[in-house]
């Protein structure tokens, strides 16, 4: 009896492609639920009238489902086959986006967006074991290289797209657009993927429980180390996922356009960094990309303090009085929501002024020409 290896190695280029494309879909499913929204956090704010601590607890609500979706779907996938487990919690997914869309609070909106990471993170985990199932070698290397590009393109497209869909609708359009991209993938898998791991391949006689599983992959010390120095890396990152959208859309008064252009450039620093060090490798040992990666890390992170602490502003080259201005300037636009106390407002308008930073309230309660009744008549009725 012959046993076929690679049973990708039998497909056409045709067929091949298809691969690459839906897989590349479900991968680029988890940045997309991630860094879509992060240009409306600050409309959130607004909207449900909560502190930002309450708006950022939503981004880590994504981050814990998403991980513990990794922890379930993956040893499941394993159990029963890919399609199963990949079209139920991409279901779960559309399921979460469609209640985030009509979350009527945060608290809500923060266990919607729990679920949705928890569904997301089917895409990228299945996604990588059909390649597993189907390719070895060289073909398996292009494979996950060409997903790992779709994976870091994503994040890039991600919060641009997000802040070009705020120019047309809501903030709630933006989780319905997510719900139907897991409609769209659910429909591919459904009629071009077919299962990749077969009966017979779906039990370990080795490691046929998930504990005895998980196990084997902690008592790895190789293993243990470079996941605490991932997600130290990701705790970082995460955290100025988090802040960013406040810090350049509060202090600095970008538009949501402009930030989303801005984060573009931050995910195109992370494309270079993976494609560069997966280069590197064939003259210098992991080890050491990872060692000189970190301590590059550590002094870009060493330099942002300084510069800051120096205030430097913005762009590098900005004194600190350039940097007063332009926060002056989003004090001043915040300034203009309030409506003055001799004008007839509708019954929302002061409650929703009300959520504006506590920073922006001195400046307004001086009343300065710039907080003129017509100008506030102006920006409400935008």
């Amino acid at each position: 009896m012959t046993t076929v290896v690679h049973p990708g190695d039998s497909l056409t280029g045709r067929q091949r492609m298809s691969y690459i494309l839906i897989l590349g879909a479900l991968t680029a499913l988890g940045p997309f639920t991630i860094d879509m929204y992060l240009p409306a956090l600050p409309t959130l704010e607004s909207d449900f009238h909560v502190s930002t601590a309450m708006i950022q607890l939503t981004l880590t609500a994504t981050t814990i489902g998403f991980g513990l979706g990794q922890l379930l779907v993956g040893p499941w996938s394993d159990k029963i086959g890919r399609r199963l487990p990949l079209i139920a919690a991409t279901g779960v997914h559309i399921f979460a986006c469609l209640a985030a869309a009509i979350s009527p609070n945060v608290e809500l909106l923060g266990i919607a967006r729990a679920l949705m990471g928890i569904g997301a993170a089917a895409g990228g985990v299945v996604a990588m074991a059909m390649v597993r199932d189907l390719f070895g070698g060289r073909p398996l290397v292009r494979m996950l290289s060409r997903l790992a590009l779709v994976n870091g393109l994503a994040p890039v497209l991600a919060p641009v797209l997000g802040s070009w869909l705020l120019l047309v609708m809501p903030w709630r359009g933006i989780f319905v657009v997510l719900a139907c991209y897991g409609v769209f993938v659910i429909a591919c898998v459904s009629l071009w993927i077919a299962e990749t791991l077969p009966k017979a391949r779906r039990h370990d006689a080795g490691h046929s429980t998930v504990r005895q599983r998980y196990r084997s992959v902690l008592s790895d010390r190789v293993f243990v180390g470079i996941a605490i120095v991932g997600a130290a890396n990701f705790t970082g990152l995460f955290s100025y996922l988090s802040a960013s959208p406040f810090i350049f859309q509060g202090l600095y008064a970008f538009t949501p356009q402009e930030y989303g252009l801005l984060f573009a450039v931050n995910s195109i620093g992370i494309i270079i960094g993976v494609q560069s060090a997966a280069r590197l490798t064939k003259y210098v040992g992991p080890q050491w990309i990872l060692a000189v990666s970190t301590a590059v890390m550590l002094l870009a992170s060493v330099t942002i303090v300084v510069l800051d602490q120096a205030h430097v502003g913005l762009w590098g080259s900005r004194s600190r009085s350039g940097s007063s201005s332009r926060r002056a300037d989003s004090a001043s636009r915040a300034c203009r929501c309030w409506p003055s106390t001799t004008t007839a407002t509708r019954p929302g308008r002061r409650r929703a002024c009300s959520a504006r930073s506590t920073s922006a309230r001195p400046a307004c309660s001086r009343r300065s020409s710039g907080c003129s009744a017509p100008a506030a008549r102006g920006r409400w009725a935008r």
